[in-house]
């Protein structure tokens, strides 16, 4: 607990705030380990680490997964569009249609998804009994479902603009 809150002032002090949440969220692990024993500790194990599912990644990380995921998602959306005939031509994050083209910002990328998705994944395989390789397979299934629900959500939307202007092919 007292590592966690030294973590966490120093974080604090050094504005490096990945660092102050992790502090924070290790010197809770003290606390409930000192409180209740390390027996009771492994068993609320899976609680604790959805703690850990709350703190948001450093923005370093955070910037460089937004710009994998959005050329993941243009490309994916694009390969998407050209399954239903749309004539499209993708360069980098732009969607050229023709006479409009579709912009793959970064409020696109899919990381929205993603950690909701994550949370959800673990609590899922937590309550599911199955063999933990089972349970470790739907916990991580969330990550290609995230990717390729955005990128079909990309796909989409140029797609349905293309209809709605008439410009097929």
């Amino acid at each position: 607990a007292l590592f966690g809150a030294l973590l966490a002032i120093a974080g604090k002090s050094a504005s490096l705030y990945t660092v102050s949440q992790l502090g924070a969220v290790a010197a809770f692990y003290g606390v409930v380990l000192a409180g209740v024993g390390p027996l009771v500790f492994r068993r609320v194990w899976a609680p604790l680490f959805i703690l850990l599912l709350m703190v948001p990644l450093p923005d370093f990380l955070l910037h460089n997964f937004s710009a994998e995921m959005q050329l993941i998602s243009s490309r994916l959306g694009v390969w998407f569009m050209r399954l239903f005939g749309v004539s499209v031509y993708l360069e980098g994050n732009v969607i050229d249609l023709g006479v409009y083209r579709l912009q793959v910002a970064e409020a696109c990328d899919g990381l929205r998804y993603m950690f909701p998705l994550m949370t959800l994944g673990f609590i899922m395989a937590y309550f599911f009994k199955a063999a933990l390789w089972k349970r470790v397979l739907l916990f991580l299934s969330s990550f290609p479902i995230t990717i390729l629900m955005n990128s079909l959500r990309v796909g989409t939307i140029g797609s349905v603009h293309r209809m709605a202007c008439g410009r097929w092919g």
